[in-house]
């Protein structure tokens, strides 16, 4: 095995490569990049088999084979080299791989491929097509009400996307908050729903690129597949139910605001800083003085702040003097990821959710967030019906 190659197509491919590797495998052989050179150029892949990367790149091949090596050596050195071609050959007499270039020569311990896991083949049928860039920019602004992981209940530390017709919809929460999004997608009469784990989701807006080409994702019974440019992404599927999330988000709320949504951001950073409770971190209260929206926040032994920023009020509830309290951090997510230059601020009483979507309002983009009440006890986001939890009432994805 021997191919020659630029640093930098070596490195954009090992670099992705090299998180997909688990740091706690079970087996050795799971630790390394597998490198398969043919007369195409250079295939590389890696999987924790849970989720799993294929990728290929151009390169002078004199000749052809495949080995797995050490992830992590391999990545950091070559992150490390300077620019310029590298040489990549297998050595028959010490069983090593041997890195060459100019000033240079590594070489790694390799474990033969023969034992490597048979990865995916490339879908044979494209399920939907999805610009890069704007699916990218669809799951960061979900990713961050997913839960970390937890034992309890590995469903909310997914993503859910489904599919209607056109419309891709993708929601996250974690019981405090919920995220969701809707995308147009081309594609023809395909009605599905998966759960995405939101770890794996995380990987494919790292490698994404900020670019209108398209990403391919194809649905399997077990695994969801992304396709784009030489590489494929495949990921397994959470097994499970999704809540019905639409019983948390109110087809109502009592009090209706119209912000600037620069000036309530930087408010809620300023406010937060003071937000340091040991029970309630974060903690900022809120409550409607006129066209004001007043925001505080009070630590014992560190200060107070207090913050009037100016709201259109298109509709007040009859108990326009209640005080409620948001984790500031929740707010802040959720308006970094509006685009809008004013947004829409919906609430109730003191148990009821606030509300943050666009000025234009609709269903596109909503973020709702559990209120803090006042003893520190954070309102559960996860849906209730007839006042028992849903795992009791039915679930739905």
């Amino acid at each position: 095995m021997k191919f020659i190659c630029e640093k930098v197509l070596l490195e954009s491919a090992i670099a992705p490569l090299s998180r997909v590797v688990s740091t706690k495998a079970t087996l050795p052989i799971l630790e390394n990049i597998l490198v398969e050179v043919v007369s195409e150029g250079v295939r590389f892949a890696a999987t924790d088999l849970e989720i799993g990367m294929k990728t290929q790149v151009p390169a002078k091949v004199e000749e052809s084979g495949t080995v797995t090596i050490p992830a992590r050596v391999f990545f950091e050195v070559v992150s490390h080299l300077n620019e310029g071609l590298v040489e990549v050959q297998m050595d028959g007499e010490t069983n090593m791989v041997q890195l060459k270039g100019e000033g240079f020569q590594y070489k790694f311990n390799i474990l033969s491929a023969d034992g490597y896991p048979v990865l995916p083949e490339t879908p044979k049928e494209t399920k939907i097509s999805v610009n890069q860039d704007a699916f990218k920019k669809a799951l960061r602004d979900v990713l961050f009400s997913a839960s970390s992981p937890r034992e309890d209940n590995l469903i909310f530390t997914g993503v859910l996307l489904r599919l209607e017709k056109d419309n891709l919809t993708l929601v996250a929460l974690d019981g405090h908050r919920l995220g969701k999004r809707i995308m147009k997608v081309s594609q023809g009469e395909l009605n599905r729903s998966v759960i995405v784990p939101a770890k794996a989701l995380n990987e494919v807006v790292k490698i994404l690129k900020d670019t209108s080409d398209p990403v391919e994702i194809y649905f399997g019974d077990h695994q969801v597949v992304f396709k784009f440019d030489e590489t494929i992404f495949f990921t397994r599927l959470l097994e499970g139910q999704f809540p019905q999330f639409e019983l948390i988000i109110p087809e109502k709320s009592e009090t209706v605001l119209k912000v600037e949504k620069e000036v309530f951001l930087q408010a809620l950073r300023r406010a937060s800083i003071l937000a340091q409770d040991r029970e309630s971190p974060r903690l900022i209260k809120m409550s409607l003085n006129g066209s004001q929206l007043v925001i505080t926040a009070n630590t014992q032994d560190l200060g107070q702040a207090y913050e009037e920023i100016p709201v259109e009020v298109e509709s007040v509830g009859e108990k326009s003097d209640i005080t409620i309290g948001f984790n500031a951090r929740y707010l802040i997510d959720a308006l970094n990821a509006l685009e809008d230059e004013k947004v829409r601020f919906e609430f109730g009483q003191v148990k009821s959710p606030g509300v943050l979507r666009p000025e234009s309002g609709g269903n596109d983009a909503i973020y709702v967030v559990m209120p803090i009440r006042p003893l520190g006890e954070v309102v559960s986001a996860e849906p209730k019906k007839e006042g028992r939890p849903l795992a009791a009432a039915g679930r739905s994805n």
